[in-house]
């Protein structure tokens, strides 16, 4: 990724902020307010230094945003019973996105990364929530230690 130091490290501290937040509260729906500014830091940062890679990621995150929200909107309205999410799912997403974070700080690849935040969020979908019940689709356990950030 092409990007200035000064914007790498701004994508960096605001993820961070971001799984920082996500740690601190118990409410799903204020953990989803704080994964969004993941996507929006990206979103700055490539409308004044663009790279393609950033849109990737932005392109990701948004869209794993949008598919959570939903369902954790049907969820807390009551009109989704048969999906549960994962105790565990905002956590696995909160280290997800300090992974994300670390990558770009140290200039290393985040395809891998970013196929676990998908893989995540696809749980919260009908048929990702049959293949977790199922076995077949498993949250990484394999992220980074929790800390406090």
């Amino acid at each position: 990724m092409r990007i200035s130091h000064q914007f790498r490290n701004l994508i960096v501290s605001e993820l961070q902020f971001a799984v920082k937040n996500m740690r601190e509260t118990n409410h799903p729906a204020q953990k989803l307010y704080f994964y969004s500014a993941a996507y929006g830091v990206v979103t700055r940062v490539f409308n004044i230094e663009f790279d393609p890679i950033l849109v990737h990621i932005f392109y990701i995150l948004e869209a794993t945003y949008n598919t959570i929200n939903f369902m954790t909107q049907r969820v807390l309205k009551g009109e989704e019973q048969s999906i549960v999410l994962p105790n565990e799912f905002f956590d696995h997403l909160a280290d997800a996105v300090e992974e994300l974070s670390i990558k770009i700080a140290k200039h290393e690849e985040v395809e891998q990364t970013l196929q676990k935040i998908t893989n995540i969020a696809y749980t919260a979908t009908g048929n990702g929530h049959y293949l977790y019940r199922k076995g077949l689709l498993k949250l990484d356990l394999k992220s980074p230690k929790r800390k406090k950030v």
